[in-house]
């Protein structure tokens, strides 16, 4: 091999080690860590749930052996030394890559090429989870399998069973990658069942074709997860991941006028290059396997290429996506965990949002509502119940009557951070989240970042030094904020508010505070036809519904306002104080 091929091999293999070393965005990493934890001290795969809301809960962890390796980690060098541990792993799927494209073009600068696409496709998805296990195991079970390798494929089908979920996928991988089969390849055989000496055993199979049912994937897949997805946020990174899959499709489109000659071997990439786009039809996750599976059906259509140096090429805009995509930054953690917390947690049950309970289970006393853990390994319905709380306080107060939460710690913009903010005591606030105790005085006014949250700011003293801090600060949010402190704050600004308005709408067009605003807007320009119109486009929010009512007690419209009474009273559980004075001057009609 020449020595320009060498050295391009080992930059692409730092590269990808590198660009994988970045803060740890990903928060599963601390319930990974309580579950490491809870299997040392037990000495066993099942024990009882060490974090979540029923302490008698008997929990499985089918990842133990990363569950295992990221508490040593952690216990010898910190969250460091565990990105450092990432950046490893990523360099090891890079030669991964190459080893397995050297397999299948001939051609050094064409298996160049074909690795960069590879590597490219998978390093967004590289982070303290199991998944990174499985972005190194897949490429390498892959290359061994077509070169019959059949002890070292067994052991690492062996470790997969004990690392990831996705280890179902193994017997369909060696089947694709090892295709044609011959009668020597019987020991492929003996490996097709080792996906049931994983800890789920057979139960893995229920498993998983939940998590691939209609509902899992609505769940679990967000709606802008399109095909032709330009450079942007995918999953929980910034990838290309889909235009690579559509890009190795495309190329190995190419190699079916060979097929001809011998359908046999076509099969196999074929199959595989299928899995891959089933796999990505279920989870943008697992757009980055799909680039993997997707790398023996393009290498059928690379081999018709007639220099290989022209693919090699890939090389130049493969790097810097890279960094670009992660780059080589050995933080502990990311700014998004709510440090400082743990010291003010009661004991007993806390409610919290998904990204937070992890950090908040592995430091306790508490125990947390969710920690984190995806459907796979958790219930979907508990997961659609946290996330419709976070978003609905309704739906909170109706848990907390069940669950009688002793705290609850919730995003600073979510809509129930504002509903806690007026009923419960806020006793602590960070970057990202605040901590709320019921039956406590409120030690911080205005503790959320939402609308009604930065309106604790309308004191005079407050207000002027306020707006010009905002002033200087750029971004939709901030216009919003402005907007809304001129317009509820008693600032007869209308125009400055209109103008705040319209660049946070150009900004952010889909933000649900605009319509309120708008709709208070309209009043301070009286306004009644658009009033009544972003009214009924701000939804069934507090700040809406108490408006509505105050204007429909204003018109004398008693039939439409015990209408909207009722309805209120069926969303604001339990009633503001506003809503139940209210109540009191219009009581229900006797029927």
């Amino acid at each position: 091999m020449r020595r320009e091929t060498r050295m391009l091999r080992f930059v692409l293999v730092a590269a990808a080690g590198l660009a994988a070393c970045r803060p740890a965005k990903c928060l599963d990493v601390w319930w990974h860590l309580s579950m490491g934890k809870a299997a040392f001290e037990h000495r066993a795969l099942s024990f009882p749930d060490p974090v979540g809301p029923d302490p008698g809960a008997l929990y499985v962890d089918p990842e133990w052996t990363f569950d295992l390796l990221v508490l040593g980690l952690y216990e010898l060098g910190g969250m460091g030394l565990i990105l450092a541990a990432v950046g490893v792993l990523a360099a090891l799927s890079g030669w991964a890559m190459l080893r397995l494209a050297e397999s299948l073009v001939k051609d050094p600068w064409a298996a160049l090429g074909l690795a960069a696409l590879g590597v490219a496709g998978v390093s967004y998805r590289f982070a303290a989870r199991p998944q990174s296990f499985f972005l190194v195991l897949l490429p390498l079970v892959i290359w061994l399998a077509r070169e019959r390798r059949w002890l070292p494929l067994f052991g690492l089908g062996l470790f997969w069973s004990q690392s990831h979920s996705s280890f179902v996928l193994a017997p369909f991988v060696m089947l694709g990658a090892a295709w044609p089969l011959t009668r020597r390849d019987w020991p492929l055989l003996l490996l097709l069942p080792l996906p049931l000496v994983g800890p789920f055993g057979l139960e893995i199979i229920d498993q998983v074709l939940t998590h691939s049912s209609v509902e899992g994937i609505e769940d679990m897949s967000p709606a802008d997860a399109s095909w032709f997805w330009p450079p942007g946020l995918v999953g929980s990174g910034r990838s290309l991941a889909p235009l690579i899959l559509e890009l190795q499709l495309v190329v190995g489109a190419f190699g079916l006028v060979r097929i001809w000659r011998d359908p046999s071997r076509w099969l196999g990439p074929f199959a595989l290059a299928l899995l891959g786009l089933a796999l990505s039809l279920t989870a943008v996750r697992f757009f980055a396997a799909a680039t993997v599976l997707a790398l023996p059906f393009a290498a059928q259509g690379l081999a018709l290429g007639s220099r290989g140096r022209w693919w090699a090429l890939l090389l130049v805009p493969v790097l810097p996506y890279l960094f670009w995509a992660g780059g080589p930054r050995l933080a502990p953690v990311a700014g998004e965990l709510p440090f400082g917390v743990e010291s003010r947690l009661p004991e007993g049950l806390i409610f919290n949002d998904y990204d937070s309970g992890g950090y908040l289970g592995w430091q306790g006393p508490a125990r947390v509502f969710i920690d984190g853990r995806t459907p796979v390994h958790f219930d979907e319905v508990w997961f659609a119940r946290a996330d419709e709380a976070t978003r609905l306080p309704e739906a909170f107060f109706a848990l907390d009557q069940q669950w009688g939460f002793d705290g609850a710690v919730v995003p600073k913009r979510a809509p129930l951070c504002e509903a806690l903010d007026a009923r419960w005591g806020a006793v602590w606030s960070g970057e990202a989240v605040a901590l709320f105790l019921p039956g406590r005085a409120s030690a911080l006014r205005g503790a959320c970042e939402g609308i009604s949250g930065s309106l604790a700011r309308c004191e005079p003293a407050h207000r002027e030094a306020w707006l010009g801090e905002l002033s200087a600060v750029d971004g939709p949010y901030a216009r919003r904020v402005e907007a809304a402190l001129l317009l509820e704050c008693g600032v007869a600004r209308p125009d400055e508010a209109r103008r705040a308005l319209e660049l946070a709408t150009e900004q952010d067009p889909d933000s649900p505070d605009l319509p309120w605003l708008r709709a208070v807007l309209a009043l301070r320009e009286g306004d009644e036809d658009a009033l009544w119109y972003w009214l009924d486009q701000a939804g069934d929010g507090a700040e809406p519904l108490m408006l509505r009512l105050a204007l429909l007690e204003a018109l004398g419209d008693e039939e439409d306002l015990q209408r909207e009474l009722e309805r209120a009273e069926r969303i604001l559980v339990p009633p503001p104080s506003s809503l139940v004075e209210l109540r009191g001057r219009h009581p229900a009609p006797s029927r």
